[in-house]
C-alpha cells in the first residue's frame, strides 16, 4: 500500500493539514485518511477480533443509514476490540446516488485504510468513518479540504471578490446557526451577490454532534474555506468544503438539496420539497 500526501493526490484542492493518505482499488474521491499522526497510528492484525468487529460494523452501516434518514452512528464488539463508526450522505445527493455511495464506501474504506484502527473516507456523495475510540467532534479542527464539486470545472471571474467573500461569510454564518438548531444538522439557503445574481449554499454536520459543536465545526470549516478556497479574482462556480464532522457547498447557480422542515432562508429557491432525510 502506497502512502502519499493528500495534497499530492488532490492537486486541485487545498488541504490545511498535510497528513498521509492511503490509496486503494476503490479510491474515495477525496482520499482515505488516518485520523492520527503516523507515530500514533494503531494497527490491527489480519484475523483479529478487531478486524472481524470492523467488518461487521461497516457491512451493516449502509442499511442502517437507509432506515435512519441516511445517517447512522454505531458501535460493534466489546473492549478492547470495540469499533466505533458512522456513515452519512450529503444533503445535495439523490437517494439513488446515496445508496450507491454508501455501499461503495463501506467496502472502500476497508481497502484504503487496511490494518489501521481508525480512518475517514470522503466520497462525492457520502462520507464514512471508523475508530477504536468514540467518534466525536474533538478532532475537527485543523483538517480541511476544498475543491470543485465537478472535477476539472473552470473558475469564474468575480467583479467584486471582496464583496463575494463578505456575503459568503454572512451566508455561512446564518447557515451554521440554522444547522446547529436543526435535528438534521442541516441548513441551506441563498443571498444576493448582485441585483441579478445569488450565492447558493449548504451546510451540514454529522448528526451525532451537539448543537454548539455543529456550529463550531461549520464556522471553522467555512471561515477557512472562504479564506483559502476563493481566489482574489475568480472562484469555482460550484465548490465543496469538508472536514471530519461537517460539510459545506456554495455555488453561483441553484443545486439539488434535500428539504429541512423549516427552510433556513425566506424564498430559498434551492430548498426543494423532497422526502430524503425526512
Amino acid at each position: 500500500m502506497k502512502i502519499h500526501s493528500i495534497i499530492l493526490l488532490l492537486s486541485s484542492y487545498i488541504l490545511i493539514l498535510n497528513i498521509p493518505v492511503y490509496l486503494c482499488a476503490r479510491p474515495p474521491n477525496w482520499g482515505c485518511l488516518s485520523l492520527v499522526s503516523p507515530k500514533m497510528q494503531q494497527n490491527y492484525t489480519i484475523g483479529s477480533t478487531f478486524q472481524s468487529n470492523l467488518q461487521q460494523l461497516l457491512a451493516g452501516l449502509p442499511q442502517k443509514a437507509t432506515q435512519n434518514n441516511y445517517f447512522y452512528n454505531a458501535t460493534y464488539g466489546e473492549a478492547p476490540d470495540q469499533v466505533y463508526g458512522l456513515i452519512m450522505c450529503y444533503a445535495d445527493t439523490s437517494t439513488a446516488a446515496c445508496d450507491s455511495c454508501m455501499s461503495e464506501a463501506s467496502l472502500g474504506i476497508m481497502e484504503c485504510c487496511a490494518l489501521n484502527k481508525n480512518g475517514v473516507a470522503w466520497y462525492n456523495e457520502c462520507m464514512i468513518r471508523y475508530s477504536d475510540v468514540a467518534v466525536n467532534a474533538t478532532n475537527n479542527i485543523g483538517l480541511m479540504g476544498c475543491g470543485p464539486k465537478v472535477l476539472d470545472s473552470k473558475p469564474e471571474s468575480l467583479a467584486e471578490p471582496k464583496k463575494f467573500r463578505d456575503i459568503l461569510r454572512q451566508l455561512f454564518d446564518g447557515l451554521a446557526t440554522n444547522a446547529s438548531r436543526s435535528p438534521l444538522r442541516l441548513g441551506a439557503g441563498k443571498m444576493n451577490y448582485t441585483p441579478s445574481a445569488n450565492i447558493y449554499a449548504l451546510a451540514q454536520c454529522t448528526r451525532q454532534l451537539p448543537s454548539d459543536e455543529c456550529r463550531m465545526c461549520i464556522g471553522n470549516l467555512t471561515d477557512l474555506g472562504v479564506e483559502y478556497c476563493t481566489g482574489d479574482k475568480a472562484v469555482q462556480a460550484d465548490e465543496t468544503l469538508m472536514t471530519i464532522s461537517c460539510y459545506a457547498r456554495f455555488a453561483l447557480k441553484p443545486f439539488y438539496v434535500i428539504s429541512d422542515a423549516h427552510p433556513p432562508w425566506p424564498n430559498s429557491s434551492i430548498t426543494l420539497s423532497l422526502s430524503f432525510f425526512l
